[in-house]
């Protein structure tokens, strides 16, 4: 699963100083520690200097404004890393709380080329010359959106005040709606607002100084629904198995049914994968609720237990022990006659199927009897290879470049791709060692549990209907060139059993660098244009603002998992027509699988795969006859036979209303304290 697989690059093919490795004289020249030109300016940053007419901002250029004063500071140990950025805005969102952050700067700029103070020694020198002091002053909540506009709770996180201000603000105000007066807000106090409507948002954010400065600031906020159910209780769910020395933790979401006070029929939802790893309880209920399945289930008396994961970039098996610990906890928990009915959507099929051949393998009953996986990549998952290229090649000139290729570096992702970018490019295009060794142990454990039903669901067509582009095509297209710059990243879909160029990058800029990288692969699949649930990719590319010229997406979407591996089907050809085979079962591990009409993006629940889910879940629940009663004497019989056969268990239901049951020889009379019956025989009345 993703919140979609959102790859959101700017490709800013320009240089930059090493600050921190820069001669500069005099050693005062630069005051604030900050000298901006030695950074790319793409953010706007003079837009946001405090004033009252300050531009309003978002998450991602809030941002880059960090990343482009990180680059541009003197000395780092002055500067907070990115990593602890988003680790501190972590301790409030795992508690449902919306962080609002803060970047207060001074930094020297002088807006010219720096060719003109060079020494000649690699350094620059600034003698006499008083280099002009700005200020910026800009706000973000640390997560942009929000899943339950009516109760949104923020507080301005003291530890996401970032400054290098000698004295910091007296006082802190914010306005929710340009209509509302401006509220007192303390650092690391929770403020609550209540949204009446949804769509896009604008926060207000005001610091006051003890000499009665004030700077104004305005971000973006997204409120999605107004309204999310929250869960019934919120389990901490540590692992007990270690891989590769440590354990995985998280947190599991359970949601009753209506008819349950107490956890009765689990269906337990694995998440999938979570770049930022930023998903809470509103984000999953809404992803896993599409068609109302959620809730359309509950109604039936299924309980949902989502399972979120700390760290879902960390190696798969780690997260599979999790999942068994879990699955420990459940059993602990419920009637251990309901049995429990798992369900991995997108990476997290991974994680459950791991999970549950561990246990059979090794003699742990993991008491489920239904296991759907939806959009899966049991063969592996595609992100075009010469977008991680492209992703490669601007790492050090973008956060979010560099976050990408940071999460592509990470294991699970390594583990999942079917072609993943080396340094330096290969010459064949092929996964990281990592994805066979984790296949490889996959199978060496049983490949897949047996003990229950096992269904397979994709996105992605079956008639063998690709993206609407060929292999070797141009997806992205993005040229800019001017006297003294030259900028080019491309992008071609790779081929099928052929080579070809899948990238060209090169940034040329007059006196200061001129780097290109350019990478020519042999593929023996064409896995970008694949049938297949498909990431909106290359569309999200085309809508970025660029500083220099303008990203123009040739094809929308590429395949992201290929029906083949979502079905798991033993061919080699991914457009094989899975429709036209009488006999696919045979070539599948499932005991049914389900494809599309077309390709869906990934993770989409259609009206037809709800169906499918649910139609899937009510197989499992037993039978049920009802019975209806008078008052007073009733002949009473039935044509099933209970999984609890206890009579205690079979009249439950009536509570104190029950009296007496009796045959022709026994009897049971709760108040009486005589059950000769014990359990309920379905042949006698």
């Amino acid at each position: 699963m993703k919140k979609h697989l959102y790859i959101l690059i700017i490709i800013l093919c320009l240089p930059t100083f090493l600050a921190a490795q820069v001669n500069i004289q005099p050693e005062n020249a630069v005051n604030t520690g900050i000298l901006y030109d030695l950074t790319v300016p793409v953010s706007g940053i003079e837009k946001y200097d405090g004033t009252t007419t300050s531009a309003t901002n978002t998450l991602k250029n809030w941002r880059q404004i960090y990343f482009e004063l990180s680059k541009a500071v003197l000395n780092q140990e002055d500067i907070k890393s990115s990593l602890e950025i988003k680790s501190n805005a972590r301790q409030y969102l795992k508690d449902g709380i919306i962080p609002i952050g803060l970047q207060l700067y001074h930094y020297n700029y002088l807006n010219q080329s720096l060719d003109n103070y060079a020494d000649g020694r690699g350094g620059l020198n600034f003698t006499g010359v008083e280099i002009p002091v700005k200020t910026v002053f800009s706000s973000a909540s640390l997560k942009s959106k929000t899943y339950n506009g009516n109760e949104v709770e923020f507080a301005l996180a003291k530890n996401l005040i970032l400054s290098n201000f000698q004295s910091l603000p007296q006082s802190y105000f914010i306005q929710f709606d340009d209509k509302d007066s401006w509220l007192p807000i303390n650092l690391d106090e929770t403020i609550t607002h209540s949204y009446a409507s949804t769509g896009q948002k604008i926060i207000r954010v005001k610091a006051v100084f003890e000499n009665g400065i004030e700077l104004f600031s305005a971000f973006y906020f997204d409120v999605i629904v107004l309204l999310t159910p929250p869960p019934t209780a919120t389990w901490s769910v540590v692992g007990d198995i270690p891989y590769q020395g440590d354990v995985a933790t998280g947190e599991a979401f359970v949601y009753l049914s209506d008819e349950n006070t107490k956890l009765t029929r689990p269906i337990i939802i694995s998440e999938g994968i979570d770049p930022e790893n930023d998903l809470g309880w509103e984000d999953l209920y809404n992803l896993l609720n599409q068609e109302n399945l959620i809730e359309d289930l509950r109604a039936e008396g299924f309980d949902a237990v989502v399972l979120n994961y700390q760290n879902t970039n960390t190696y798969i098996q780690r997260n599979a022990f999790l999942v068994v610990k879990l699955l420990q906890m459940v059993n602990d928990t419920i009637d251990y006659q309901n049995q429990i009915i798992t369900v991995g959507p997108s990476m997290g099929g991974l994680v459950v199927r791991y999970a549950l051949t561990y246990m059979e393998n090794n003699a742990m009953d993991h008491n489920s009897n239904l296991f759907i996986l939806f959009d899966t990549p049991n063969q592996g998952a595609n992100i075009p290879l010469g977008l991680q290229y492209l992703m490669f090649f601007g790492k050090d000139l973008d956060q979010a470049i560099q976050d990408m290729v940071d999460m592509l570096d990470a294991p699970s992702p390594k583990q999942m791709l079917a072609y993943h970018y080396t340094d330096p490019p290969s010459a064949t295009a092929g996964p990281d060692p990592m994805f066979d060794a984790f296949f490889t142990e996959l199978e060496g454990i049983g490949n897949y549990p047996e003990n229950l039903r096992k269904i397979a669901l994709s996105d992605g067509s079956g008639n063998a209907t690709g993206q609407p582009f060929q292999p070797g095509d141009q997806v992205i297209d993005y040229n800019y060139s001017s006297f003294s710059m030259t900028l080019k990243s491309n992008v071609w879909a790779v081929e099928d059993h052929n080579t070809s160029q899948i990238f060209e990058g090169k940034a040329f800029i007059l006196f200061l660098m001129d780097d290109e990288l350019n990478v020519s692969v042999y593929s023996e699949k064409p896995y970008d244009n694949s049938p297949g649930g498909y990431s909106p990719t290359f569309a999200q590319m085309d809508s970025i603002e660029m500083p220099y010229g303008d990203i123009i997406a040739l094809h929308d979407n590429h395949s992201y998992i290929p029906t083949i591996s979502a079905l798991d089907i033993d061919e080699e050809n991914l457009f094989y027509n899975i429709a036209a085979d009488p006999a696919i079962m045979q070539k599948t591990p499932f005991d049914s699988i389900y494809w599309s009409d077309q390709n869906y993006e990934h993770v989409l629940i259609t009206p037809y795969l709800k169906e499918v889910i649910f139609n899937e879940a009510m197989r499992t629940k037993p039978p049920e006859h009802t019975i209806s009663l008078q008052p007073g004497w009733n002949d009473l019989s039935s044509y099933l036979d209970p999984q609890n056969k206890a009579v205690t268990s079979v009249t439950g239901q009536l509570g104190d209303n029950m009296i007496i049951l009796q045959n022709l020889d026994k009897v049971y009379w709760p108040f009486g304290g005589i059950n000769t019956i014990g359990d309920w025989d379905y042949k006698s009345g």
